[in-house]
């Protein structure tokens, strides 16, 4: 089973779970699994992401509120825990005082019209070339 060492790990480690059983088929895997994956996921980038989410959610209990439902075969999340993780990781809309207009980069060819031809990497080894002979050649008249 998992240790957890505090209350704000155990909240991250509920997102953590629910998380790994979202990506697996019919959200369901063993308690081995679980420990696994959540093992393997233990690198900064994810911790920060899961602490994101902790934040939005500090009393997450993922068995108390029926998002995961555990048995013998081991855990699967639940359709409102499917729910739930699709209303917390939603965006938040922007306020239109906090709107921003997006400027266009790079802007597709209009139809009909040809686009530019693709572009080839070449790589000059000349002078990689040059060194080698001249090396060869002090090399021949030490020998000579």
């Amino acid at each position: 089973m998992f240790v957890v060492a505090s209350l704000g790990r155990a909240v991250s480690l509920q997102f953590s779970i629910l998380k790994v059983l979202a990506g697996q088929p019919n959200g369901r895997a063993a308690v081995p699994d679980l420990n696994r994956y959540i093992t393997l996921l233990s690198v900064p980038e994810w911790t920060a992401r899961m602490k994101r989410l902790s934040a939005l959610a500090p009393d997450l209990d993922i068995f108390g509120s029926f998002y995961v439902l555990r048995d013998d075969a081991g855990w699967q999340l639940t359709e409102a825990g499917y729910a739930f993780l699709a209303a917390v990781e939603m965006p938040v809309p922007a306020t239109p005082e906090q709107e921003i207009t997006l400027q266009v980069i790079v802007a597709p060819a209009p139809v009909g019209q040809a686009s530019a031809p693709r572009l080839r990497l070449v790589a000059d080894n000349r002078r990689g070339r040059r060194r080698a002979r001249a090396k060869d050649r002090t090399n021949r008249s030490r020998v000579a």
